[in-house]
Formats: structure tokens, C-alpha cells, sequence
């Protein structure tokens, strides 16, 4: 939608499993690519490094992505407060990025390395949270790591929480969804449904 409103926007797939990197390419051609052509190149950078080999266009004018695959994983590691100036690796990456009017980072779901570099580099933060039960129980978890990510980045704010993949047929969504907006005065209003037909296609 930024892309369609005429901004130039760069998606940076930060997660290991590459769903968002196939969801444009394919996961044959996503799978195969080199470290050299992924993300994982800078945290295997000695140098700061040029962001412009990695970056890729999309379908979609205006829309580029820095893509990811499973070659990340050996450096989405746990305690990534320890790692020193790797935190910093996503920050330096887009402090060399030419004239984006958006930087969008997808994370993998949990608070390791990558999650934590986007933090670090990021000026605002909005948390998918499914309205169920597993969905909601690592929120308490995210909200510290913002704290904690805030002393490093204190430009950071949490923008809000965004209801996903929610089912209006059932009862438990709604009741969480209430549950949320009450304990929560940063939900949006704007909810993301369950769709079979995003599955199906």
C-alpha cells in the first residue's frame, strides 16, 4: 500500500525462514541462494558493508527487499545483548540505504539476534498478536525487549499492537480481542482477518 501511495519502500526479511523472501521469488530459488546475496552477508561482514549488492526489486514498482534464507539461522542466536557491535549490524546496514522513504523489517517470532538488531535499528515497532492464547502470552516478553533495546536506540517507541489472523466466527477471538483493547490503549482499530483464500492461493 506505501509502495501504491508512491513511496519508496525497502522490506528487509530478517527471519531465517524466508517466508517473506518466497512469497516474492519462490522458496526453490530463495533456498538456493548464497550467504553473499542474503541478509546473513552482514553479519558476516568484517567491513561495514555496501547494502546495494543485496538489494532486489520486487514485481512491485517501488518495492525492493533485501531477502533471507535458511543461511541465517546460524546467526539468529539467543542472548543477543552479549553479541557487541553485531547489534548494531542492521543499524549500520540501513544508515548506508539510498533515499527509502520506508524501511520495513520482518522478524522471525521470537527475541534472538535478528529481532533484536531490528530493534536496535528501528524507529517505531508494531506487534502482530493473534487474539488467542499463545498468541498473547509472549507479549510481556516483547514489551522488555523494547524497554531493553530503548537503551541502546532511545529513538524507538512501540507503535501498537495489531490484531492478526483473527476468526469473527469464534467466540475465544473475540473475547481476547476485548481482553487486548482493555489492557492495551495502542491496539489498533484496523484488525487482519483469517483468510482461507490466502492459504489456498
Amino acid at each position: 500500500q506505501l509502495a501504491d501511495d508512491g513511496e519508496r519502500v525497502l522490506l528487509i526479511d530478517a527471519d531465517p525462514q524466508g517466508s517473506l523472501s518466497q512469497g516474492f521469488f519462490g522458496s526453490e530459488r530463495v533456498e538456493g541462494l548464497p550467504a553473499s546475496e542474503t541478509l546473513t552477508a552482514v553479519f558476516r561482514a568484517t567491513t561495514p558493508l555496501d547494502p546495494m549488492p543485496l538489494i532486489v526489486p520486487t514485481p512491485f514498482e517501488r518495492l525492493d527487499i533485501v531477502r533471507s534464507n535458511h543461511t541465517l539461522a546460524t546467526h539468529n542466536t539467543p542472548e543477543p545483548e552479549t553479541l557487541g557491535l553485531a547489534q548494531y549490524a542492521f543499524a549500520s546496514l540501513i544508515e548506508r540505504l539510498p533515499g527509502y522513504d520506508w524501511v520495513l523489517f520482518d522478524c522471525p517470532p521470537n527475541l534472538y539476534a535478528c529481532s533484536w538488531n531490528a530493534l536496535v535499528a528501528s524507529d517505531a515497532v508494531i506487534i502482530p498478536t493473534p487474539p488467542e492464547d499463545f498468541g498473547t502470552q509472549g507479549l510481556r516478553a516483547v514489551h522488555q525487549a523494547i524497554e531493553s533495546a530503548a537503551q541502546l536506540n532511545p529513538r524507538i517507541q512501540r507503535l501498537g499492537h495489531l490484531i492478526t489472523r483473527r476468526d469473527s466466527r469464534l467466540l475465544i477471538h473475540h473475547a481476547y480481542e476485548q481482553k487486548l483493547r482493555k489492557l492495551y490503549d495502542d491496539v489498533f482499530d484496523v484488525v487482519v482477518p483469517e483468510a482461507s483464500a490466502f492459504k489456498v492461493a
